[in-house]
């Protein structure tokens, strides 16, 4: 029993040894990719504790500013990240003398799969631009959301929250695009004795 394991253990030693001598670059990429994922765990922590723990038992969380301020330095670390990833796999394929147009498919469904919520965003912002004008009122019902559309950007839409009778509530609303993509959007018209969608 104790010999097999000995024999076991050697035979482990032996291969990375044998892995590590033939295949360096891939040791030292596996390195490098660990040690980023360690690194972004500790960012992301860090602007969880800055940007969402101090306001979780607030009102209107989900749509302050600090909450997109977050989510766009998380967006940056996994940019970072991916960007890392895929010099280090082009590296790899060059050195190797592999077809570059195999690096070039990854590199690209990397990208769309990361940033598919900021694809989206974008193009949803040429669909609103179209649908609705600043100083209209819509309502977002699974968000919980109404009110009158103060701006349209390419990644958010800005709204002033209003309550049934139209009338202001105090809440301003900055709502991703990508949201409206997901969540069905009615038109609001209110007015004296009107409240329609």
């Amino acid at each position: 029993m104790r010999e097999s394991i000995v024999n076991s253990l050697t035979f482990a030693e032996s291969s990375i040894s044998k892995f590590i001598s033939e295949q360096p670059f891939i040791f030292l990429v596996i390195g490098i990719i660990l040690l980023r994922s360690i690194i972004a765990q500790m960012i992301k922590s860090r602007l969880k504790k800055k940007y969402i723990l101090p306001y979780e038992n607030r009102d209107n969380v989900e749509n302050g500013q600090f909450h997109l301020d977050y989510f766009k330095k998380l967006h940056s670390v996994n940019l970072f990240g991916v960007a890392l990833i895929l010099s280090l796999i082009f590296i790899y394929f060059v050195t190797k003398g592999e077809v570059i147009s195999t690096v070039l498919a990854v590199a690209i469904g990397a990208m769309v799969i990361t940033f598919q919520t900021f694809l989206v965003s974008f193009l949803m912002y040429f669909i609103l631009m179209n649908k609705y004008k600043v100083g209209e009122a819509i309502s977002i019902p699974d968000l919980h959301i109404q009110g009158e559309i103060l701006s349209i950007k390419p990644f958010s839409i800005g709204l002033s929250g209003k309550t049934d009778d139209g009338e202001n509530d105090g809440k301003a609303y900055s709502v991703s695009n990508y949201q409206l993509w997901l969540h069905p959007v009615t038109r609001l018209r209110f007015g004296k004795g009107i409240y329609t969608k």
